[in-house]
């Protein structure tokens, strides 16, 4: 999407990770807005990052394992986040900044980048793909399984979109 001049909204996993994006962002021309909500948002959060959404022309929501409800997301808040500002109907990206399974368990979500990472420059080049100043690239170096299914693979090794 071209950012250059558009209103967005950072939200998600990390207080550095969400400005580091929003920073990106800026420098590719967009106005970002940044709300952290942490890797288990509460409802209030979410509230507030809805909230926060209005008006915006997209939002950018950074996610940490999202998929781990055992041990980082016991309240699946970060799968309610990203469901909750979805249904807005405000275009969504969603950044995972560890690894790339949160997508099985984040519902239709249009676009997804994997960063493996939520280092500076992993996060700066997240912002140049999401401007588009880049076009993606790479392959899954693992097999994503379907939620809740482990032998159902979602999105096989080598899998890999661009646009």
């Amino acid at each position: 999407m071209k950012v250059s001049g558009k209103n967005l909204l950072v939200t998600g996993y990390g207080e550095t990770t969400t400005k580091t994006l929003a920073d990106g962002l800026a420098a590719q021309g967009a106005k970002p807005t940044v709300l952290v909500t942490g890797t288990s948002p509460t409802d209030a959060k979410i509230a507030e990052s809805v909230a926060a959404a209005a008006g915006k022309d997209a939002v950018v929501v950074t996610t940490m394992k999202a998929w781990d409800t055992a041990v980082t997301d016991k309240t699946r808040g970060q799968q309610k986040l990203v469901a909750a500002l979805r249904q807005t109907g405000i275009p969504v990206v969603v950044v995972a900044t560890r690894d790339p399974y949160d997508i099985a368990y984040l519902g239709d979500t249009e676009t997804y980048l994997a960063t493996y990472s939520y280092s500076p420059v992993a996060l700066q080049a997240a912002a140049r793909v999401i401007a588009g100043a880049v076009q993606p690239t790479g392959k899954l170096p693992v097999d994503i399984p379907a939620a809740g299914d482990p032998d159902t693979v979602l999105y096989p090794f080598g899998f890999g979109l661009g646009y």
